[in-house]
């Protein structure tokens, strides 16, 4: 149920709707869980725990993991750590400036292809 409301929130925000605000529990593979938020918009979406850190999805474990960001092709993007979120971390793994950053220049790209 949980995964079907992600998936119908990412859907609905190519529609311009704001992601769901309030807290969700997310579920790895494995069956364990960890509670985040939805944060983004149409433009640039992610997943925030409870502590803030970034987390995605990874297609190839089946897990949502901590993010950290890559140069592909010259831009900043997100990619998986190999860390499960939910383990225990001292600090934010990436920088909000950071993303928020990342967040601007991915609005700012659309506007003008659009």
């Amino acid at each position: 149920m949980k995964k079907l409301l992600l998936i119908i929130s990412m859907t609905t925000m190519a529609f311009c709707v704001p992601a769901y605000e309030g807290k969700i529990e997310f579920k790895h593979q494995n069956g364990s869980t960890f509670k985040g938020y939805l944060k983004g918009d149409e433009y640039f979406s992610w997943i925030e725990d409870e502590k803030k850190n970034i987390v995605i999805f990874n297609e190839n474990s089946k897990n949502y993991e901590y993010a950290k960001i890559k140069y592909i092709d010259g831009v900043k993007s997100l990619i998986p750590s190999g860390i499960k979120a939910g383990t225990s971390l001292n600090q934010f793994f990436i920088i909000h400036k950071t993303l928020m950053d990342m967040w601007s220049k991915k609005r700012e790209e659309r506007k003008y292809h659009n």
